[in-house]
């Protein structure tokens, strides 16, 4: 258990504190995402 909390710990912190790369690589794939998402129910929308 106490290995597991450990990872769960680091992988807590990376997401807190991501380095700049990660976010902006994070920020695209949002951002590709939510695109395709309004992309695909525009038409339902209208």
């Amino acid at each position: 258990m106490k290995g597991a909390s450990k990872v769960y710990f680091e992988i807590h912190t990376a997401t807190l504190v991501p380095s700049r790369s990660n976010w902006n690589i994070l920020r695209h794939l949002c951002n590709k995402q939510s695109k395709a998402l309004v992309e695909r129910s525009w038409p339902a929308l209208m």
